[in-house]
Formats: C-alpha cells, structure tokens, sequence
C-alpha cells in the first residue's frame, strides 16, 4: 500500500485526493482486516463529497437550462425586433418612393428607394 501512498501523493490536492490520502495514511499496512477498513473508511469520507458534488452539478445544469432558456427568450426578442425595424424601414421607403416618383425630376430617387425597399424585404428572409 506504500507504493498507492506515493502515487496519491503527486495528484493535485484536490478535495477527492486529499480524503483518499487521509485514509491510506490511517490503514498504511498490508494486512486483510486494515485493507477492508481501509476501504470502509475512504467510503465513509467520500460519500459526503460525492453528495456535495452531486448537489453542485444539478445546479449548475438546472443553471444551464434556465440561461439556455433565457437566451432562446432573449434570440425570439432580437428576432423579432429585427423584424420590425426592418418592416418599418420598408414603410420608409415606401413612402419616400411615392413622394418621389409625384415629381419627374426624381425618377431615378423613386427607383432607389424601390431597390432598398427591395433589399430590406430581401433582409427579412
């Protein structure tokens, strides 16, 4: 059990490794009844931690989905407001091509404003 006490020893002081060092340090020989309570005991140190993670991991997936299902409220949102402004640049447009094209003078206005009306509606998909 030596020889598991040293490779414990060079993994990072994490919360898992340090219980694990803890107990093989307790149970350190070889004999039957220590190696049983050797497991006994990492058993009894890890279960709490287990729990303890198990815990901090269905948070941060209950976590996850609520931010994912913010983010898919917050993406419909944008969606829509592109949507809108879009349509409301097309109205512009619109507009200023009926002004336009009341004056021969400004054909060539008119058909600007229908090819970027054309181009905002093209944006809208």
């Amino acid at each position: 059990m030596s020889e598991q006490i040293e490779e414990f020893d060079r993994e990072e002081n994490s919360e898992v490794g340090q219980c694990i060092n803890a107990a093989i340090k307790m149970y350190a020989s070889y004999s039957p009844a220590s190696t049983e309570k050797y497991f006994e005991e990492v058993h009894q140190m890890l279960a709490p931690l287990a729990r303890k993670l198990e815990k901090e991991r269905n948070e941060a997936l209950a976590t996850i989905a609520t931010l994912t299902s913010q983010v898919e409220a917050l993406k419909a949102q944008l969606l829509t407001a592109r949507k809108d402004a879009l349509d409301e640049a097309a109205n512009v447009c619109e507009k200023q091509e009926a002004i336009m094209s009341g004056y021969d003078d400004s054909a060539s206005q008119a058909e600007q404003c229908r090819y970027l009306k054309s181009a905002i509606l093209s944006l809208k998909g």
